[in-house]
Formats: C-alpha cells, structure tokens, sequence
C-alpha cells in the first residue's frame, strides 16, 4: 500500500533526526530552531522585558558587524527598512560599536505603494542602503562642529533626493546615514557643558535639519508650515506620538498643544496623523479672512469645492486669493505635489485647474463686509 504524500515528510523528518542527530546533536537538540540567541526583539523570549529584548537586540546587532569588520576591511553594505528613530539609533550604535562608520546612505524603491500596509501607515516605500566601512577616526570634537558639518550636509542630501522623486519618510531616513557619517570620523563628540553627545542626538539633529530644508524658501504662517512640512516627513498615515513634540521643537514659534489645538494633527490612541480638510472642517476651522492661517483659507476652500458651492467659493477666493500670485495658490500647489491619492488630492486639483475662471470671476461677485462665511 502506497502511504500518502503527506506522510513522507514525517518519515523523512524522523530519519534525519535520527540519523544527523547523532552527528550533530546540539543542532537538534529541541524540536524547533533555537529562538534564544535569535537576533530579535521579541519581548517575550526576555521576560516579557522590553528593555532586556532591545539590549539583547543592540548586542547581537554589534556582534554580528564586528563579525563582519573582522572579516573584511572593505566596504559593507546594510539594507535596513524602519523609520523610527528608535530603531535608526540601534543600527547605528551597533555599527559605530563594531569599529565601523557610515560613509554614505541611499534610498531604493523596494516597496509597493498599494500593498496593505503602505494604504494604512506612514509607511517606508523604499529600503534605505547603508554604507560602512572601518573608520579613521581623529581624536575630539565639538558639538557645535559636528552639527554645523551635519546641517550642510543633510541640507545637499535632502535638496538631491527631493530632485529624485522621495518624499516623506523615504527622504528623511536617507539622511540619519548621513548625519552619523559625520559622528563617526571622531572618538567622541562633546556638548559645551562636557557631555558626551549620543546617536539619539544626532538622528533628532538630522531630522531638524531635513525639515528646515525642505521649508527653505516656503513662506507662510507657523501652522502651514508645520502642515506642508509634516506631510512632507510623514505623509498622511499614522505616526508615533511623540513625533509631534520633536516637530514643534524644530525652529518653530508654535508648540504641541497650539498644533493640537488648532486640529492640525488627529489623535487615534497612541498615535496620530494629519489631519485632512473634512477631519478640520468638522472642528469649524476659519480660514475666512486673509489674516487667518493659509491652510485654513486653502482647506476652506477645498470643502466649498467640493459643495460645489460656487457662490461662497468666489467669495471666499475674492477675500483670500484673488491674484495668481496669492500665497494662497502657491500653497495649492505644495500640495498638489506632496498629497497622496484621495479625497484631499481630488479637491485640490479641481481646484488648480479652475484657477484661472475663479479669480476671474472672483471680482463679479458682490461682497457685504458683514457677511460672513461660516458653514
């Protein structure tokens, strides 16, 4: 009698334990592959310890590149695929612990933008390539030294791949190699006060530096710059919490709780995303008069847009924008570019190709200064 087919694995299974288990014994000594020195961080092999799960992690990254620095010293190449800082600050420590440095990082588009995950988060549509190699490292340096070399150069980093296409997460991950490279030609790099700068501190420097260069020459408000450049570093989807915090640290007049206030980011959780134009309109946002917030004057004008309500619209573009050169449409165009596909990127369209009729005809309209324009 034949046996199934599905039998034969079983069998096969039993003789090469057997048989290789006498010869390899430490290597079948459980039943499956040996998850405790796995290169994970898996909470729940380590007590159910976050911290012990991410030194274990850090430890075995380390001892996998000195394994590699011992080995070789020509250049080493690295794929790594996460956007957190957290997890940027581990590679690096590991690398820089191996005796090795960054000497450059790229993006490469490894990722489909409509698969499940890159529809629901801000997700990564690129891996990043980091490039090591051992270093030659020269003694001391300030950490006014160090952040100056960093700026210059995540400020060329970003205008290059902002030529090239990347955008968000994929463009600000590209510069963590970058501003590490810089770290690492020292032994050590230190604050006005003595203390020694850590990789954390760098990573928060590079993502500063980033967002300042991609606002370069945008002139608008505090709250629409915030708004063009978070979508910029995160798009639309969801991001952790305390990135909000960061981003109202980077030369910005306005805090966390202005930017909450004024219903820029949604909280879901622990998390939060950017708000789209229904999501503030819903909050009553103005918008009304030229001296209010472009973002809210331009997500106003998005939602009459839509309403198809014409008669508001023109009003409203004959207060806020009645010349093609208005700050108004510049910000309709940042937009247009940096948008992803949906509701928000369909209203600003119709509303760029129909700019030209709607300043036109803005001026035929007739406005009572004691009207007001609220929904």
């Amino acid at each position: 009698m034949q046996l199934p087919m599905r039998i034969y694995p079983i069998f096969f299974y039993v003789w090469m334990k057997r048989t290789l288990g006498d010869i390899y014994p430490l290597n079948f000594a459980t039943p499956q592959t040996p998850k405790a020195e796995e290169c994970t961080v898996l909470k729940h092999h380590h007590n159910n310890s976050e911290t012990e799960a991410k030194l274990h992690f850090e430890k075995k990254l380390t001892d996998i590149f000195n394994a590699i620095e011992y080995q070789t010293s020509d250049v080493v190449s690295i794929m790594f695929a996460h956007q957190s800082t957290e997890a940027w600050t581990t590679l690096c420590n590991s690398i820089l612990g191996a005796r090795m440095n960054i000497t450059g990082s790229w993006p490469m588009d490894t990722e489909m933008a409509n698969r499940s995950l890159g529809l629901a988060a801000a997700a990564l549509e690129s891996s990043v390539t980091v490039s090591c190699r051992p270093p030659e490292r020269k003694g001391y340096a300030s950490f006014k030294q160090v952040k100056r070399a960093i700026e210059e150069k995540v400020t060329e980093e970003v205008n290059s791949l902002y030529q090239l296409g990347f955008r968000g997460a994929d463009l600000l991950t590209a510069c963590f190699g970058q501003a590490v490279s810089e770290f690492g030609k020292y032994e050590s790099v230190e604050k006005a006060d003595g203390s020694e700068v850590k990789v954390a501190d760098l990573l928060e420097l590079a993502r500063s530096a980033a967002f300042n260069a991609l606002l370069r020459g945008f002139d608008g408000d505090e709250y629409t710059r915030f708004y063009i450049g978070w979508l910029q570093m995160n798009g639309m989807g969801d991001t952790d919490f305390d990135n909000a915090a960061k981003f109202a640290r980077v030369g910005m007049s306005i805090n966390i709780s202005d930017i909450f206030h004024h219903n820029l980011l949604i909280k879901t959780g622990n998390q939060q995303h950017l708000a789209s134009y229904e999501e503030r309109i819903q909050d009553n946002i103005s918008g009304t008069k030229a001296e209010h917030p472009l973002i809210d004057q331009v997500q106003r004008a998005m939602k009459l847009w839509k309403e198809e309500n014409r008669k508001q619209l023109l009003r409203h573009i004959k207060t806020v924008g009645s010349e093609a050169n208005n700050s108004f449409w510049r910000v309709l165009a940042s937009l247009k570019e940096l948008l992803p596909e949906g509701d928000d990127l369909k209203q600003v369209e119709g509303l760029l190709a129909n700019a030209a009729d709607l300043i036109q005809n803005c001026d035929k309209v007739f406005i009572n200064k004691q009207t007001t324009l609220d929904f």
